[in-house]
């Protein structure tokens, strides 16, 4: 609803507007009038109306005197003025002053109200815009921590970024990357308690690092990296003193946590172009406590050669990792012939490389566990879901005694992963249809459209209604419409409001509209219910 105020000293045609259109009905409402341009102050700055009809003639001050005030003091305003005078430099002072439009009297009423529904759109798109703005800022800073996680996570996925990219988008979110030397460490926290509760287990552990690591390295994020703890630390780097650091973390974790504190220590780099490098060392390192045990600091630079597990192939490497977005997409789509076709190229190439040199075998396996590890790590399966445990997906692996077991357990692990996604799906969901569903039921007399609502989680609408008639077999409308009229009987039987009145209320701008939907609902009018 728009507020409008009439401004005209002559009575008759000041009635004449107000009463000769019917406004409510196109969703304005005429707030104020007034036959003075002080009168039109007062009434302006007291009710802020969106739109102004305003006579250029005043007996006390000239109405394009009043606009400039206007425009000046409430920009936003739409000024529509009107005279009786077909006088060519007013309506170009008017234009200039910023006038929504000049109309000429006698008035058409219906040019008049047009003019009036135009303003109006515009004025309401332009609020629209004020409040996403407001939203967005809002929606940003309590945003901030995932957009810093993400930026790091997408640095070790490889997403390519030039130097001055990465310190352009590090700055717009906060973060500080002084270099001129990088290192990461990721860390794996694990209690022996089952029952143990991981997210305050990680919350925990990363409040602790980023504390304990900017006692010596101010520069110094932290951010979760699935069901680890990355960080990144920046400045003038010695690895004696970063690794003093994890360690103190290390003994803090087992003393206070009672748990157990595994970190991969990527290379000291040079220049922030370094940093994705020494993420992903990092990342590799930590791997490697399978081999060297749990609750060890494992340095990148300092692996001993007969600690590791044999290596796989760069081009081993190079197909696992053109085929994990791939795979994943497979798997979030449930495309079975996809699926099919890069499992099949995996153990094709697994084959070729395994046949070249026997001795690779146990560093290919262990290529590919990492892999499918990674793959449920993407798809953000819960902790004991199928292949997010990766010693245990290795030594499943190694126990196959020819590529004919492994393509088996290689589908396997690939079902398990589908189904764990399908599941994790069926749960988002439920719960995103539930909250829809709350949204309708906690405010029968707003706007509970699908686009709102659908913004309001956060989801596309088409997505949002699809999953709803999925839930319930009802239509996201239908449920609107119930919870409507669940209102409407309600204030049927407990007010003595009039029904145009409710039907107001409700957001039903034709009474007779709302009646039908009414009667549509209950089987009978709102009168005769009212009456039963």
């Amino acid at each position: 609803m728009a507020d409008l105020l009439i401004v005209d000293d002559e009575a008759q045609i000041l009635e004449g507007i107000r009463t000769g259109i019917p406004w409510e009905a196109h969703g304005v409402e005429v707030v104020g009038t007034a036959g003075s341009a002080a009168e039109a102050l007062t009434v302006i700055e007291s009710r802020l109306p969106e739109i102004v009809i305003l006579d250029v003639k005043m007996p006390d001050m000239d109405g394009l005197e009043l606009l400039e005030i206007v425009r000046e003091r409430y920009p936003s305003i739409k000024v529509i003025l009107i005279s009786g005078h077909d006088d060519f430099s007013y309506a170009q002072k008017a234009v200039g002053l910023g006038a929504f439009d000049y109309l000429l009297k006698p008035l058409d009423g219906a040019k008049l109200l047009s003019k009036v529904l135009e303003a109006k759109g515009i004025a309401e798109s332009e609020q629209a815009a004020v409040i996403q703005d407001l939203e967005l800022r809002h929606r940003f800073r309590e945003s901030l921590p995932v957009l810093q996680d993400a930026f790091f996570t997408r640095l070790l996925r490889g997403r390519p970024m030039d130097a001055a990219a990465m310190y352009a988008r590090a700055e717009a979110l906060e973060i500080r990357l002084d270099g001129p030397f990088f290192a990461a460490v990721v860390l794996q926290v694990e209690s022996p308690d089952e029952g143990a509760d991981r997210d305050f287990l990680l919350f925990a552990a990363r409040e602790a690092a980023e504390r304990t690591l900017r006692e010596g390295h101010p520069c110094t994020h932290a951010f979760l990296l699935d069901d680890r703890i990355g960080l990144v630390v920046s400045g003038p780097l010695r690895k004696e003193a970063l690794m003093a650091s994890v360690r103190r973390l290390r003994d803090w974790a087992n003393a206070s946590l009672g748990a157990m504190l595994s970190a991969g220590i990527g290379r000291i780099r040079r220049g922030i172009e370094g940093m994705p490098l020494s993420l992903q060392e990092a990342l590799e390192a930590l791997e490697f406590r399978m081999v060297q045990g749990r609750n060890e600091l494992i340095d990148a630079e300092c692996l001993q050669e007969e600690a590791r597990v044999p290596v796989a192939g760069p081009a081993f490497e190079a197909v696992l990792r053109a085929s994990e977005d791939e795979m994943r997409s497979a798997l979030q789509a449930g495309d079975a012939a996809r699926i099919r076709a890069l499992a099949d190229g995996i153990l094709e190439s697994l084959r070729a490389h395994a046949e070249s040199d026997v001795k690779r075998r146990d560093g290919l396996l262990f290529s590919l566990a990492s892999f499918l590890t990674r793959v449920a790590a993407v798809l953000d399966l819960p902790e004991g879901a199928g292949c997010t445990d990766g010693g245990a997906v290795h030594a499943s692996l190694r126990a196959c005694a020819g590529i004919e077991e492994i393509r088996v357990r290689l589908d396997a692990c690939l079902a398990d992963l589908e189904a764990g996604w399908r599941e994790r799906q069926r749960k988002a969901n439920s719960f995103l249809v539930r909250r829809a569903l709350e949204c309708v039921r906690e405010c029968p007399y707003g706007e509970a459209s699908l686009a709102r609502v659908a913004q309001k989680l956060r989801v596309h609408p088409n997505y949002l209604s699809r999953i709803v008639r999925q839930e319930t077999g009802m239509p996201f409308t239908e449920h609107v419409i119930g919870r409507k009229m669940e209102e409407a009987r309600r204030l049927l039987k407990t007010t003595t409001r009039r029904v145009h009145e409710i039907a107001e209320q409700l957001h039903y701008r034709d009474v007779n509209h709302f009646t039908k939907v009414f009667k549509k609902a209950v089987g009978v009018s709102p009168t005769e219910y009212r009456e039963l």
